[in-house]
């Protein structure tokens, strides 16, 4: 599923992204104290984040699901939502609150990757940001990323080369910054059922 962002999106996302750069964030490389992000990088992927956002839930809108999200922008390094970038949603004339983190990832690629220190969430949700529009790729829940030895299907550490989500035996010419990242590819993600998970795993309010 691809939709085009809207002139609106667009500018709210701009907005958000000026307050983030304002807020005296980090500008460490996913966390990597030797890879700096400048202003515009910061900037750039501030909004594509916000654009990820409002995306899916107007994606989530068909299903008469309005979503809430934290939208708090808290002032300086090391701070953010823990991972619950959802709060709760609306449907059916009811208010509903989450008792899940559900963290929404917004990339330019097809693979879902989480550093392990924002390892924190207990759903991931990969939508795929172009300048075309947004693509719904899937998500994954946290047990998702290990096999039944509950070892991690795919690691990644600084300096290593991304693999290809479409075949995960050959690398691409990418390589990574984060010092370490668990990640997944859009291939082996959920599809559907997200819109139940949310019902299952909330209280009305």
């Amino acid at each position: 599923m691809q939709i085009e962002i809207t002139d609106q999106v667009k500018s709210e996302a701009g907005k958000y992204a000026n307050k983030f750069v304002n807020a005296e964030k980090s500008l460490k490389n996913f966390g990597n104290s030797s890879a700096i992000r400048s202003k515009q990088r910061q900037y750039n992927d501030a909004y594509a984040g916000r654009i990820g956002e409002l995306m899916f839930s107007k994606m989530l809108e068909k299903y008469d699901y309005k979503l809430s999200f934290d939208e708090e922008i808290r002032v300086g390094n090391n701070v953010g939502d823990g991972g619950k970038d959802i709060t709760g949603f609306e449907t059916d004339g009811l208010k509903f609150i989450l008792d899940k983190k559900i963290d929404i990832k917004s990339t330019n690629g097809n693979w879902l990757l989480v550093e392990s220190h924002r390892f924190t969430a207990d759903v991931y949700v990969l939508l795929r940001v172009t300048v075309k529009g947004v693509h719904y790729r899937g998500y994954a829940l946290k047990e998702d990323f290990f096999d039944q030895s509950l070892m991690a299907k795919y690691t990644y550490k600084s300096g290593d080369k991304l693999r290809n989500p479409f075949d995960t035996s050959k690398f691409l010419d990418v390589r990574l910054d984060a010092p370490l990242q668990f990640g997944l590819p859009s291939s082996e993600l959920r599809i559907g059922g997200f819109v139940d998970y949310l019902k299952n795993n909330s209280s009305v309010i």
